[in-house]
């Protein structure tokens, strides 16, 4: 899912997987996200999610990570050169109910679901109305 400054969804993605590994199919997220950028030519970016072993890894940490991820997540260590700003940041599930809202949805209706602010599927608007109630809730608090 790629947002604004404010934090408003400008587009969002998801695909099904061939059946894999949990971490794996995290990871191959993760690269797919970072290629989906590319395509965008987006500059700055933050890629979040709540795989934490996938985040660890990225940021340093390869020694808990599942093997088969170790060699998906040696792709965005590379691909992070190609962006001005590119940073990867673990989230708790509870802040990933949008992403979670998407891949739901994705095998109800193709193997690949694109929509952007304007056209989102009920369930994922649905999450993400809660969602910037959270964000606004954050931001007045500071």
């Amino acid at each position: 899912m790629a947002r604004n400054e404010a934090g408003g969804v400008v587009k969002a993605w998801a695909r099904t997987l061939p059946k894999c590994e949990p971490i794996a199919a995290e990871a191959a997220a993760i690269v797919w996200a970072l290629n989906l950028a590319m395509e965008e030519k987006f500059q700055n970016i933050v890629i979040e999610g709540d795989a934490k072993l996938c985040f660890d890894a990225i940021n340093g940490d390869v020694q808990n990570c599942h093997w088969n991820a170790k060699t998906l997540l040696a792709n965005p260590v590379e691909l992070k050169a190609y962006f001005a700003n590119c940073c990867f940041c673990w989230v708790k599930r509870e802040c990933n109910v949008i992403a979670h809202a998407l891949t739901k949805t994705v095998s109800l209706f193709s193997p690949v679901l694109k929509c952007n602010n304007y056209y989102l599927p009920p369930d994922v608007r649905d999450a993400r109305e809660r969602d910037m109630l959270l964000v606004n809730s954050i931001s007045l608090a500071d």
